[in-house]
């Protein structure tokens, strides 16, 4: 099995499988002489979100040769999970257990009818009426089961069959009795992948939850959460050696699942930041400071429209890889930026230096969606996030202004703080000359992002604030680099 060429991803462990269920016993003395087939799963699709909570499960009754979840067996990607462990079968009930059990054993004749194939009976139904009463069903254009049922994309396509309904009988079915690939059929040879990353936002469904999953299983694909809950039961995925593995079709199997994208965000300052220096705790010292160099109790002051950096601060990130077209993206950022203005007051000659040190924190969570899919992808992408920013070392004609610091607008504590107040879209272009599935992937990217907030300047009770609020637009433009797995 060693010196067997490798042609999909975890082909290996597909030979062990096979092998594995090919004995009854860990010693391999005792051979399987009956075949293992595990019939239907926990759906893993959209049509979850439009129906009502049941105990019951939407399985398709289709049938797998091992436990895993596979990707890709119905429309619009959805999926199918077998959870039932294999060493289930070292020790399988009596023939004539109840069928209500895990393992329906059918080698007890009971169980079994053998009915003829369609083209035996073909000509008996067209001659001969009780044959017609018998066997009408093996061969008209009946489908088998609940003919239609609620699907999201149902109708999206007029007489196009969009994965609502159910199979047809066998003279109509393009894959009775053949094995492989056929007229409505496409064969499957998958490539064996760990489950421990989920491939799509529906990997987190939980069957029986109906459209309660749009709660906390589509939670926790969203940034923040989906790292948080990752790194929260990354020890119970470890530990679990019954852990399920993924199964994808050759044509759709992601490459990356997990990526840790550096690189530097560059920005030219808003000015309207100037204006946290209205903060009681810079105002203060500056109108106390312009009193006693005024030397007049009547005065003007005006502050010209200050200069501003253009800063590049680096980003780091964690990025989350939904199958090859969405990428759920968390960022962190610090920065340093300067601000600096002219200052007239109506009764000293000449203009005053007036400048401070913009502090700024921000996190951001974002949505991307790869419109290309090879190794050059454009894409567009929008989110949200947290954005906590000071001035600090503030001076006015060369005197710290208090400490030099005004108060954090925006930060998060543990109960306070913690809804958004920064948006973003943004588009930009990777390249990606390194991939390969199962293995390190390399690209390097660029992007333009327009951030929108504003400034957060609050009269409080017992302060105020002696400048205006704003609303801020930020237009970053970013390079950076991605090591992926």
């Amino acid at each position: 099995m060693k010196g067997l060429r490798q042609e999909r991803v975890g082909e290996r462990e597909v030979w062990r499988q096979i092998r594995r269920q090919a004995y009854l016993d860990e010693a391999e003395t005792k051979l399987n002489l009956h075949p293992i087939v595990f019939i239907g799963g926990d759906n893993r699709g959209l049509q979850q979100l439009i129906a009502s909570p049941s105990r019951l499960g939407r399985a398709s009754h289709g049938s797998y040769p091992f436990p895993g979840l596979y990707k890709d067996v119905g429309p619009q990607n959805t999926g199918e999970l077998v959870s039932t462990r294999w060493d289930i079968f070292r020790a399988p009930p009596e023939s004539t257990s109840s069928e209500a059990d895990k393992v329906v054993r059918l080698d007890n004749p009971e169980r079994l009818e053998i009915i003829p194939d369609w083209e035996l009976v073909l000509q008996l139904v067209r001659t001969d009426p009780k044959a017609r009463r018998d066997w009408a069903w093996l061969v008209l254009p009946i489908r088998f089961g609940y003919p239609a049922t609620r699907s999201p994309f149902a109708g999206i396509v007029r007489y196009a069959e969009t994965g609502n309904t159910s199979i047809l009988a066998p003279p109509f079915n393009g894959g009775w009795n053949r094995a492989g690939a056929a007229a409505g059929y496409e064969r499957y040879r998958p490539h064996r992948l760990a489950s421990f990353f989920p491939a799509s936002q529906q990997d987190n469904y939980w069957t029986g939850w109906g459209f309660f999953n749009l709660t906390l299983p589509t939670l926790v694909t969203l940034p923040p959460f989906d790292v948080a809950f990752r790194l929260v039961t990354a020890p119970i995925r470890a530990s679990n050696r019954h852990a399920h593995p993924a199964f994808f079709g050759s044509e759709e199997v992601p490459f990356r699942f997990i990526g840790v994208p550096i690189g530097v965000s560059s920005v030219t300052v808003p000015k309207a930041f100037l204006n946290l220096l209205g903060f009681p705790e810079t105002a203060v010292p500056f109108l106390t400071q312009v009193a006693a160099l005024a030397a007049s109790d009547t005065f003007s002051v005006n502050v010209s429209p200050p200069d501003v950096d253009r800063v590049s601060p680096p980003y780091y990130g964690i990025s989350l890889f939904r199958g090859r077209r969405f990428v759920s993206e968390n960022t962190l950022r610090h920065s340093h930026g300067a601000l600096r203005a002219d200052v007239a007051v109506s009764t000293v000659p000449g203009r005053l230096p007036l400048s401070a040190n913009l502090e700024m924190w921000e996190y951001t969570g974002s949505l991307r969606y790869n419109i290309a899919l090879g190794g050059l992808q454009p894409f567009v992408k929008a989110g949200y996030g947290r954005s906590w920013y000071r001035v600090t070392d503030a001076k006015f004609n060369g005197q710290l202004l208090g400490d030099g610091s005004s108060r954090w607008v925006g930060r998060a504590a543990l109960f306070n703080n913690l809804l958004p107040n920064t948006w973003h879209v943004g588009a930009g272009l990777e390249f990606i000359p390194v991939r390969g599935v199962g293995g390190l992937d390399w690209g390097f990217r660029g992007d333009v992002t327009v951030y929108s907030h504003n400034l957060g300047l609050e009269n409080k009770e017992g302060s105020f604030v002696v400048a205006q609020d704003a609303h801020v637009t930020r237009i970053h433009l970013g390079l950076g680099t991605t090591l992926s797995f």
